[in-house]
């Protein structure tokens, strides 16, 4: 019964708009009609400068660690934690508070992830730094990040149960970038 509930309550915790939120509250133009036309924190980040962006990434990242470490305090399974977590992250990317459209789940997945793996969620924030600071390509960063996730669980015998989920956060970022992938290969991305 637990599980089920802490489910549903990640889905609809995950789909607070913050980056929406924030945006509102600091009388921003809406998020949806400027920049990429995303709720995440990199648009935020450039319709209202860094600390907005910063304020709006801790808010999603909070929203997808939370429900997991509930989950990890009432003592759910692999699998139930899993589930929350991907909840979390669907929430996120198919808000119904903004007609199932949302934001890219960079954020919201690196925030499950470190509820359920710490120690390669750490790695993949370090692989999404190392990657910025190289291209300067937010996109690319992120998804090298997701894509980090993968070896850095397969490497600790701790986080493997996790690799269906983080395969799944992987697959999830990579989708919601697809707009992301065909500027790349024309070479407008910024």
């Amino acid at each position: 019964m637990h599980d089920a509930a802490l489910i549903i309550a990640s889905f609809f915790l995950g789909a607070v708009p913050f980056g929406v939120l924030v945006n509102r509250a600091l009388g921003g133009p809406d998020l949806r009609t400027i920049g990429s036309g995303n709720i995440g924190a990199t648009n935020v980040t450039r319709a209202l400068g860094r600390k907005a962006g910063f304020i709006t990434a801790l808010l999603d990242i909070t929203k997808g660690l939370i429900p997991v470490l509930v989950g990890k305090n009432l003592g759910l399974d692999t699998l139930s934690l899993s589930l929350v977590a991907a909840a979390a992250l669907l929430g996120h990317c198919y808000s119904p508070y903004l007609g199932f459209r949302g934001g890219k789940g960079v954020a919201v997945g690196f925030g499950v992830c470190l509820a359920l793996a710490p120690i390669p969620a750490m790695a993949a924030l370090f692989v999404w730094t190392l990657s910025w600071l190289m291209l300067g390509v937010v996109s690319v960063a992120s998804m090298a990040a997701a894509a980090a996730l993968i070896p850095a669980c397969w490497l600790l015998p701790q986080t493997r149960p996790y690799l269906p989920i983080t395969l799944f956060v992987l697959l999830v970022i990579v989708w919601r970038h697809r707009d992301n992938i065909g500027r790349l290969r024309r070479g407008s991305e910024f």
